[in-house]
């Protein structure tokens, strides 16, 4: 039965009415208590004796030490031994601030060689403790010259200290440093002022003495350090372990505010040993413990209530940056969470049809600051300001000078520069909107509110894998690399696998294409053939149940499987892909074979038949012709394959209008111009013909002077519309024909001939249509291989498009 503990209900009362009883009077007070103790030490310190007060910068010690100079001013002497068991850069800053606050009275001693060595070897904790004790006390005698002959040892003791270490009436639970690990033949005298405080009375004792908050609030740090919070042997690496998992742990209590309240908090070292995951291999190394308690007397305490979502970023955290801590995360409840988020994402959006992604927008933060180039200095920021964004208000310093008004936002790294006060916050918030929409695009993907301000480094495995499914791609791919480098990448192998087979989730595509770069590197992420084989039957499924809404994913799965994997069973994946109902699956597939015969020729008879095969069975005319070609391309062990078709609906879907010209319409291509001739009717079963005139009515005058015919004016197309467009760019080199489409639209066209004749060699091109023919392979600057003309013949009844594709030199699109 504990009356004194916060845990006993109405215990106060049990104590205060039994000392009525006593007639006690209750007259205790924290200022009573200073005069009567700094009387006490002034009576018991001798005029000419000085008190070695020894600080750790917890909280103990430095009331114990503000106590002692206000009863004895400079001949109170503070020192603080740094013996490396301190929080990670906890020793620099107790010395600047007792440094700052005691006013220079203060001795430092670093002495890490000394602690671990008479550590070494020691496991038991009591003898830890002692040792630690005894190294404290030689420590002030060896340098008990420096300190000018100090008489006596203050110590921060407290109640709680002595109760724990043992007496005639109470067990002992532990020996503390400062009671029984003192030695026997210590010759300075021990003072002890709080020897019968508890916890809160000490905090409450440091404030009458005008003790800072941040000195008083602290959380209580053991003497022995981090000694105690390592279970088994002491070394500068187990050391370091803890350090770093503490310093994660109370930095992400501290950001999000919830060390508020908490009396203790740390991180503590277990003797032990996990099986664990890393990488691709198991691993056996050493879980740390999270400990987070309140209380009020330092007797009793109760167990901190963490969101689990914080823990599992602490988690993460701690297994990712500190080394030799393994147990990273559970890979089954992971895939478990990241199902459920697929299924909610699926109701949340309203659909399961796969949405195209947009083109990525790297993402680059901060920009560079507009400041820096000015030379705005640091004595230029005077003014304040603030804007409001997204219902939150920033902070803006303000700094007019003679080249303007700047300002900047420390809170998003960002500034900016204007005429006017008004103008310049204009810019900054319109500057910052990019990273606005970056961080509610995190935000939505993860399901958290408002915007994500955090590091995405730091995100637990689950909420990394969510952002595979980020609509911003760029985000997409910043957790691809977070992952790619990871060092428990085979943790993700099962949810990876499983973002492959989705086929609920709208953003499915951008999240597949980068699990399968990641596959790229499949060893890396697998532990067993077994994991092989989940991967390409995942892969495979891309293929097979393809739907024609972003080529790209299909045909990355086609090249990783025939480019990456085909030794095992991509080959053959790939082999059984000819069957995929999905013409985009199909034309992956041939694609893929090509390069699974590069890597394994042992297959290529077996390849070659089941194209040809796949030739004569195809009901789509252009992959029944490219399977051919492909066909031929292994056969003859040529390096660059037949390109793969295009179908309508992509190349017509991937252009946007450049300038409209009568009979033709025009795009621009990566630098390049594409001119679509469309709706060329034939109306007739008779053998019909096309003609194209590639010459112009001038030459691009460029470096190389003037190129007559150089690929401009086609069905009507003004020459001088191409001369204007490059000489527009900066264009340094002359234009060519390179390649010339032809697009059946409605299906009809089995077979056409295409004659074409080269400006200055008589190349010509005779053959079936194949539907994307390269007519001109190479080009240089020195042989000016341009297209004069080419005739379409053979063509039948049908409606058709011609694609006449036109690079130059300096920048082939």
């Amino acid at each position: 039965f504990h009356p004194e503990v916060t845990h006993t209900v109405d215990g106060k009362k049990i104590l205060k009415r039994f000392l009525e009883v006593a007639g006690l009077t209750g007259d205790w007070s924290t200022q009573n208590f200073i005069d009567e103790e700094v009387k006490k030490i002034q009576a018991q310190v001798g005029p000419d004796e000085k008190v070695l007060c020894a600080v750790s910068g917890g909280v103990d010690s430095s009331v114990m030490a503000a106590l002692l100079i206000k009863a004895l001013g400079d001949r109170a002497m503070c020192v603080f031994v740094d013996h490396g068991l301190l929080r990670k850069g906890e020793a620099e800053q107790v010395i600047e601030t007792f440094g700052s606050h005691f006013h220079g009275n203060m001795h430092a001693f670093h002495e890490h060689d000394r602690f671990f060595g008479a550590l070494k070897g020691i496991k038991e904790p009591e003898a830890k403790r002692k040792t630690i004790g005894e190294q404290f006390v030689r420590v002030f005698e060896d340098h008990a010259n420096e300190l000018k002959g100090c008489d006596w040892l203050a110590q921060g003791t407290l109640y709680p200290d002595v109760i724990e270490s043992g007496s005639p009436t109470a067990s002992k639970i532990k020996t503390h440093h400062n009671v029984g690990g003192l030695p026997d033949w210590m010759r300075m005298k021990l003072i002890e002022p709080l020897r019968w405080l508890f916890k809160d009375e000490v905090r409450a004792v440091g404030r009458a003495l005008g003790l800072p908050d941040d000195m008083v609030d602290r959380e209580p740090f053991p003497g022995p350090g981090l000694g105690v919070r390592i279970l088994g042997e002491v070394t500068p690496e187990r050391v370091k372990m803890v350090q770093d998992a503490d310093w994660i742990f109370r930095s992400e209590l501290r950001s999000r505010g919830l060390n508020k309240g908490i009396w203790q908090s740390y991180a503590a070292l277990l003797d032990v040993k996990s099986v664990g995951v890393m990488g691709d291999e198991r691993t056996y190394e050493q879980p740390i413990v999270l400990r987070a308690v309140e209380s009020e007397d330092a007797m009793t305490a109760r167990a901190v209530h963490i969101p689990f979502d914080v823990l599992e970023i602490v988690a993460s955290r701690i297994v990712n940056e500190v080394s030799g801590v393994n147990r990273p995360f559970d890979a089954a409840e992971v895939l478990k969470g990241l199902r459920e988020h697929i299924t909610l994402a699926a109701a949340s959006y309203g659909t399961t049809e796969a949405i195209r992604p947009p083109h990525r927008v790297k993402f680059h933060w901060p920009p560079h600051p507009v400041s820096y180039e000015y030379h705005v200095l640091s004595s230029d920021w005077t003014g304040q300001s603030s804007f409001v964004a997204h219902g939150e208000m920033f902070h803006v310093q303000v700094a007019k000078t003679n080249f303007g008004v700047f300002g900047r936002c420390s809170e998003l790294w960002n500034d900016a520069k204007a005429d006017s006060e008004e103008e310049m916050l204009s810019k900054l918030q319109e500057s910052a909107e990019p990273l606005f929409q970056r961080q509610f695009a995190i935000s939505k993907a993860i399901g958290r509110p408002n915007r994500f301000k955090g590091d995405l480094r730091e995100l637990p495995a689950l909420d990394i894998l969510k952002l595979f499914y980020c609509e911003d791609r760029d985000v997409a791919n910043s957790v691809h690399e977070i992952v790619e480098v990871s060092k428990y990448r085979a943790a993700y192998f099962p949810s990876l696998c499983h973002i492959l087979k989705d086929r609920t989730h709208p953003w499915r595509r951008s999240a597949q294409w980068c699990v399968l770069d990641l596959f790229e590197d499949l060893p890396s992420f697998i532990k067993s053939e077994q994991d092989e084989i989940d991967a390409v039957e995942a892969m495979k499924s891309i293929l097979m149940d393809a739907e024609d809404d972003y080529a790209r994913t299909v045909y990355k799965a086609g090249v990783v499987l025939g480019g990456h994997l085909p030794h095992r069973h991509g080959g053959k994946a790939l082999l059984a892909c000819l069957d995929a109902p999905s013409i985009v699956g199909r034309r992956s597939a041939i694609h893929g074979l090509f390069h699974v015969c590069e890597w394994v020729p042992e297959l290529t008879d077996e390849v070659v038949h089941r194209l040809r095969e796949n030739g004569k069975r195809d009901n789509d005319p252009q992959l029944a012709i490219f399977s051919f070609a492909i066909a031929e391309d292994i056969l003859r062990g040529t390096i660059d394959h037949t390109p793969e078709p295009v179908f309508a609906f992509e190349r017509l879907g991937n252009l946007r209008p450049l300038v409209p010209v009568v009979g033709v319409e025009g795009y621009m291509v990566r630098g390049s111009f594409l001119a679509i001739i469309s709706a060329i009717t034939v109306s007739t079963a008779s053998a019909q013909s096309m003609n194209i005139d590639f010459n112009g009515d001038g030459g691009i005058n460029g470096p190389y002077g003037a190129v007559p015919g150089a690929g401009y004016a086609a069905m009507g197309l003004p020459g001088k519309w191409n001369n204007a467009y490059f000489n527009h760019w900066g264009y340094v080199g002359p234009t060519y024909v390179n390649d010339i489409h032809l697009v059946d639209l409605t299906g009809a066209a089995t077979s056409a001939v295409l004659n074409a004749t080269a400006e200055h060699n008589a190349e010509t091109w005779i053959g079936p249509w194949t539907g994307n023919d390269n007519l001109l392979m190479q080009d240089t600057i020195s042989t000016f291989d341009h297209w004069k003309s080419a005739t379409i013949v053979g063509l039948e009844v049908g409606t058709y498009s011609v694609l006449i594709y036109s690079g130059f030199e300096d920048y082939p699109g």
